[in-house]
């Protein structure tokens, strides 16, 4: 799932995401009569134990975790993401 969209966070559309999202949340995915681990409702993201995403500001002194920042919400509810930072203007 997580090669199909390249490791690209769905929800600061950053590389390098190596954890996987419910989206819908899996709450409600039960809820629905759906199957939570349908590829269909899988997306990747920056979050847990495989750390934050690399190119978000901190928060706190800590990696932007953005799955957590999200929490069940849609993803538009988490911190808008950050201009990507490159080493020169284009």
């Amino acid at each position: 799932m997580l090669k199909d969209h390249r490791g690209i966070c769905h929800i600061c559309g950053h590389p390098e995401a190596a954890q996987v999202d419910h989206t819908p949340s899996r709450k409600d995915l039960v809820r629905m009569g759906l199957d939570p681990n349908n590829p269909r409702y899988l997306r990747p993201a920056h979050g847990g134990r495989t750390g934050g995403c690399p190119y978000c500001p901190p928060i706190n002194g800590r990696p932007r975790r953005c799955n957590q920042r999200k929490g069940t919400g849609p993803a538009a509810a988490a911190q808008p993401p950050a201009p990507l930072i490159t080493s020169r203007r284009w």
